[in-house]
C-alpha cells in the first residue's frame, strides 16, 4: 500500500510543476510584450533574424553582450516571480 501512494503523489506534484511552468510561460509572454516594446525596435536591426521571443542566440553586432543582460534579467524575474507566486518548484 504504503508505495502506491508514493508514486501517486510523485505523479500529482509533476502535474503540478507542468501546469505552474505552463502558467508562467504564459504569463512571462504577456508581460514581456508590454515592457519591451520600445527598446526592442532598435534592437532588433542589429541581430539577424531576432528569433522571436529569444532564441536564435544572439546573432549579429551585440549579440553576446544582449545574452548576458537577459541572462540578468532572467535571475531578476526569477527572484520576483517566486515572491509573487510563493512558488519554489523545480520549474523556475
Amino acid at each position: 500500500g504504503e508505495e502506491e501512494e508514493e508514486e501517486e503523489e510523485e505523479e500529482e506534484e509533476e502535474e503540478e510543476e507542468e501546469m505552474c511552468w505552463r502558467r508562467r510561460r504564459r504569463r512571462r509572454r504577456r508581460r514581456r510584450r508590454r515592457r519591451r516594446r520600445r527598446r526592442r525596435r532598435r534592437r532588433r536591426r542589429r541581430r539577424k533574424g531576432g528569433g522571436g521571443g529569444g532564441g536564435g542566440g544572439g546573432g549579429g553586432g551585440g549579440g553576446e553582450l544582449d545574452d548576458d543582460k537577459r541572462e540578468r534579467e532572467r535571475e531578476n524575474y526569477i527572484r520576483v516571480y517566486k515572491l509573487l507566486m510563493g512558488c519554489e518548484c523545480v520549474c523556475v
